[in-house]
């Protein structure tokens, strides 16, 4: 070898020595690198583990290989690997527990107080656990969940419901328990308790999260809050593990654990069909409420304890159904009434009747409470009889005490009664003041006392009472003061009913005056006998043709003058006061009864020339009297002529001659009330002077002339008369008048 061939390769291994020494430096120094900065590893192979230390408190400033060793070969291997490029390396930098016990030992005090902590005594210590054993997933995540890691070994105990994961900044599982170093002024539950659940189950936490703190999940509208809880009610500050069990399946609200084990209770009933409901607690017993809420939770199943719209039920007046009913056996306990009822028991038991000493025979628990309506279920009769008595009297209890019934009288009617039985004892008769009040009235329907009653005592004038035709005659009380059953004479009971009378009678504008009693009869019918009248009437005798007119009454109003009774004739004849009515006013036969017939005695009729004396002095001595012509009780006659139609009634004959002549009016020649033979010259002047007229033998006009025939006088009359002796003369002739002239042509 030359020795420019020597220097060439000397000065080449030179260089590749110096190059060898360089890279060999370097790569020592990378694979110190790589034992110390996590800046060697994040920013090619383990990107997603860069800044993954952030949210684990502690480890924000420690470096990959603090916890990931790596001895110096693997580092230069490591950096050989990045060296030539490549990304892909054998595994490396396994952590263990020893790495973590190298900062997490008893020499650190922060340390101590972690290993403290309940989850940490029960993991590590108790279960012999290592720290990656828990922590080895959730120390590179950026958003830490604890169900995910805890859920590996406890799958099961997911919290409440199997499909419920972990929700807000802080995982379920540790809501309840504790791995964490409690912050400043905090609580470290070291056992789960009531306060535990209460850090979600709060009235806070219920209105959403961040009201009591920022660890408390974004939304638990489906918790039950712990505050309804009283400490001083049903398990009130017991742990809730004692009836919750956490990581139920289903809902986590109903009692795990039954009753029994804690509460040795025997559910026992004399019903043979004993609802399903009364074997289970939560029927009665609502978890979270008062021990004392359960008596009112019966009404849930028992509606008929409480009857609609009524508040004042006997049931709801007692604070609780257990205050008969026994709890857990609910039979009902009526006897024990006594025990809140003593003084009313005392009364039943030594002052009531054997049906009264049961209450629940008057008294419907469940129902409203009894009243005096309650008692007629079983004094039907007496409830009949009372449909008439006063409002207040319907009532039993307004008389009875309901639990002492007999009734003391008069101390219990004076309740309502004080002046009547302050009148009775005072002013009463003597023997009433002794009598009981129901000596006179009902007790049971009106008590208004009636005749019947007066009448068993008074026997006498009660039977003349009970004839009295009105109802306010047959009772006793329409006159005599009750309570006093005296006549008040200041004020006569008479007036009070028959007000008119009293008036006239007051005013002296009667016919009788002074005291009722003089002329009616007090007890019975107050009709005035006629005997009772002629009493006093002694002058008087009666004469009458019917029975109407023996009676005083028929005509005598008692109360007024005597001179009224006139105008009541027409009262029964009123045919003969209709006549009546047609004379003129003022006509003695228009309405003065009186003028024409005698008061006492209508068949002794008054003479009518007490009034027509003219009239009566020119008919006397003849046949006619008065009533031949007038009749007593007709209508006046139609006109000026008066009565003469009448006379048919006794001349007939005579009337039925004229009527076909000029004579056919009996007035056109006689004169009322003398009824003589009338003057035909009146009419007949100018024949009295004509012819044989003349004739002293001619001057009697009846005579010849029959004055109630209209025939003129035949040859026969002539003969018959006065020329017998003529019968010879002219004896063929019919009439004399045909030669001797009687009338002037």
């Amino acid at each position: 070898m030359t020795e420019p061939s020597r220097s060439r390769w000397r000065a080449a291994a030179v260089v590749s020595a110096v190059a060898a020494a360089v890279v060999a430096a370097l790569l020592v120094f990378t694979g110190a690198r790589a034992q110390r900065s996590a800046e060697f590893c994040t920013p090619t192979c383990h990107v997603a583990a860069g800044g993954a230390h952030l949210p684990t408190p502690g480890h924000a400033s420690v470096s990959c290989q603090s916890c990931h060793a790596i001895s110096p070969g693997v580092g230069i291997r490591l950096a050989v690997t990045r060296a030539l490029g490549g990304k892909s390396a054998k595994p490396h930098g396994k952590a263990t527990a020893a790495t973590c016990a190298s900062c997490h030992n008893s020499s650190d005090a922060a340390w101590d107080r972690i290993a403290a902590t309940a989850g940490h005594r029960k993991h590590p210590a108790a279960e012999k656990l290592d720290c990656l054993s828990c922590h080895a997933k959730t120390l590179h995540a950026k958003k830490a969940s604890a169900a995910e890691t805890c859920s590996e070994c406890h799958d099961d105990a997911r919290l409440h419901a199997k499909d419920k994961l972990d929700e807000g900044p802080k995982p379920q599982c540790l809501g309840c328990h504790n791995f964490s170093v409690p912050r400043k002024g905090g609580v470290d539950h070291v056992a789960l308790t009531t306060d535990a659940c209460a850090r979600c189950h709060s009235e806070a936490a219920k209105k959403g999260a961040g009201v009591v703190s920022a660890s408390l999940p974004p939304s638990l509208a489906d918790v039950v809050p712990a505050s309804v809880i009283d400490r001083a009610g049903l398990h009130g500050g017991v742990d809730c593990k004692l009836c919750h069990q956490p990581h139920d399946h289903a809902t986590g609200k109903g009692p795990k654990r039954a009753c029994k084990s804690c509460h040795q209770i025997q559910i026992v009933s004399s019903n043979p069909n004993l609802p399903k409901e009364h074997l289970l607690c939560e029927s009665c017993h609502e978890q979270h409420k008062p021990v004392s809420a359960a008596g009112s939770r019966c009404v849930k199943c028992h509606e008929q304890a409480r009857p609609k719209g009524d508040v004042t039920s006997t049931a709801l007046r007692h604070e609780q159904c257990a205050s008969c009913h026994m709890p857990h056996t609910w039979a009902a306990a009526p006897n024990e009434c006594v025990t809140c009822h003593g003084k009313q028991a005392t009364l039943v038991q030594t002052q009531s009747p054997d049906k009264h000493q049961r209450c629940t025979n008057c008294h419907e628990v469940h129902g409203k409470p009894p009243t005096g309506a309650t008692c007629g279920t079983c004094h039907k009769e007496n409830a009949k009889k009372m449909l008439a008595a006063p409002a207040k009297h319907q009532n039993c209890i307004s008389c009875h005490n309901p639990h002492a019934p007999q009734v003391k009288v008069p101390a219990t009617c004076s309740e309502c009664h004080k002046a009547p039985l302050h009148q009775l004892v005072t002013l009463g008769p003597a023997a009433h003041a002794k009598a009981s009040c129901q000596s006179c009235h009902t007790i049971h329907g009106n008590p208004k006392a009636d005749t019947k009653k007066c009448a068993e005592c008074h026997k006498d004038k009660g039977t003349a009472v009970a004839a009295a035709s009105k109802l306010e005659h047959r009772t006793c009380t329409s006159c005599h003061l009750p309570h006093r059953f005296a006549i008040d004479q200041a004020s006569p009971p008479c007036a009070k009913c028959h007000v008119e009378i009293g008036n006239i009678v007051a005013t002296g504008k009667g016919s009788h005056g002074g005291k009722c009693v003089n002329c009616h009869a007090p007890h019975g019918q107050p009709t005035v006998a006629r005997e009772k009248c002629l009493g006093c009437h002694v002058k008087v005798q009666l004469k009458a043709p019917n029975p109407d007119h023996n009676k005083c009454a028929s005509c005598h109003k008692p109360h007024i003058q005597a001179a009224s009774a006139i105008a009541r004739c027409g009262a029964c004849h009123a045919d003969k006061a209709k006549l009546a009515a047609l004379w003129p006013a003022g006509s003695a036969h228009r309405e003065k009864c009186n003028e024409c017939h005698k008061p006492h005695d209508v068949r002794d009729k008054a003479a009518c020339g007490n009034c027509h004396q003219k009239q009566q002095m020119a008919a006397m001595g003849g046949k006619h009297e008065c009533k031949s012509c007038h009749a007593v009780h007709q209508a006046p006659p139609p006109d000026k002529k008066g009565w003469w139609g009448r006379c048919v009634n006794c001349h007939a004959d005579k009337v039925k001659a004229t009527s076909a002549s000029k004579h056919s009016k009996c007035d056109s020649c006689h004169q009322p009330h003398k009824f003589g033979k009338p003057d035909c010259k009146s009419c007949h002047e100018k024949q009295a002077t004509a012819g044989l007229h003349t004739s002293k033998s001619h001057q009697a006009c009846t005579k010849c002339h029959d004055t109630h025939s209209a025939s003129k006088p035949s040859r026969a009359d002539c003969l018959s008369t006065c020329h017998s002796n003529l019968a010879n003369h002219q004896p063929d002739a019919k009439i004399c008048t045909g030669c001797h002239v009687f009338k002037l042509q």
